[in-house]
Parts: C-alpha cells; structure tokens; sequence
C-alpha cells in the first residue's frame, strides 16, 4: 500500500553482506584475548569446583614461566582483563611461581592459575575427591576380579579390549585425585580446612 503511494516499484534492494576488513583485525590483541578467556574460564571453574565465592575468594595468580609464550601473553593489561572476568575480589597477580599455600591447576604447558587457600575451609572438597577415589579404586578391585575370573581367557576380544581401557582409565583418574589430594594438603598446611 505504501509502495503504491510513493510510487515505488522495488522495495527490496540486494547490498552486501557486512564482512569483516582484514586490515582491522589485530591478530595480536585477538590472541591475547584468547588466552585471558581461557584462563578466565579455568579459575571460574576451579572456583567452582573448590566452591569458592569469588567475591570472598582470596588472591588469585596466574603463573607464568619466564620468556615463554604465556608470559608474552599476559601482560598487565590482559592480567586485569582476567581479574574482571572472573571478578575476584581479591585480585589476580601475575607471578613467577606459586607462593605456599596455593592451590593451583594447569591451563597450559607453560601457564597454571594459583588461589591463596591457607584461611578457606576445603573440608567438603577433599570428602568429595576422598569418596572419588574410593569409588575408583572399588572400581579397580572389580575390574581385577573380573579378570582373574575363571573363563577370562575365552572371554571376546573386545570385552577383554574394553575392560582394560576401563582399567587404564580408572587408574589414570585415581593417580589425578591423588594428585589432587596431595596438592590440597601441601596448600592447606595439612587437612582440607
């Protein structure tokens, strides 16, 4: 109706698509930011994991070895991205190494995050990971039952194929909480609180 009173004949027109320029993409900056969303994204879900408030989480730091790409990475400017992002009330700190009494986790080979535990009460944290691991290593038993069953041998190849990547995966996973474990006792000066 509003064509005809205009007196238009085409109301619709063809343009382009709007695309990104070339010319205008910092490949640098947009690198950088990468690596601050994926360490972001790892102290957001340890603190998760640890159930830590992040408002009420201590400091944080993300340590870095001298020369390496991660240092490059992380200069101040990205260091206070990452403090935004995960908004921890304590700060982010760019470190060398992690200092006592902080639980830390790989992000990359060169990059780990740190949080200052030494006042956190991780009593729940460790039950969880203990009662992990003692399903895992229930788990292990079972499988070993399993194996040195009568008539294992003539068992199909693929359920034998199967089980022992049952068994090397549960062992993996008991070796990581134990890891786990010991990282949290280190940080905490002993038990989980």
């Amino acid at each position: 109706m509003w064509r005809e009173r205009v007196g238009v004949k085409k109301s619709i027109k063809f343009v382009r698509y709007p695309c990104g320029v070339n010319a205008w993409v910092d490949v640098d900056a947009e690198e950088k930011m990468q690596f601050a969303f994926l360490v972001a994204n790892k102290m957001r879900s340890q603190l998760e994991e640890l159930a830590l408030n992040p408002q009420k989480a201590g400091q944080a730091f993300v340590i870095a070895k001298q020369g390496c790409v991660s240092d490059v990475m992380l200069s101040c400017a990205i260091v206070d991205v990452i403090q935004r992002i995960t908004r921890i009330s304590g700060g982010v700190v760019k470190r060398r190494d992690a200092p006592s009494g902080t639980l830390s986790a790989v992000v990359s080979a060169d990059c780990m995050i740190g949080f200052s535990v030494q006042d956190v009460d991780l009593t729940k944290y460790v039950q969880k990971r203990e009662k992990e691991l003692a399903a895992g290593r229930q788990q292990l038993e079972n499988i070993a039952k399993k194996v040195a069953a009568p008539g294992w041998r003539e068992a199909k190849e693929a359920v034998q194929l199967e089980t022992e990547k049952k068994r090397a995966e549960t062992e993996q996973k008991i070796e990581e909480l134990e890891k786990i474990l010991a990282n949290v006792k280190a940080a905490t000066g002993g038990g989980g609180a």
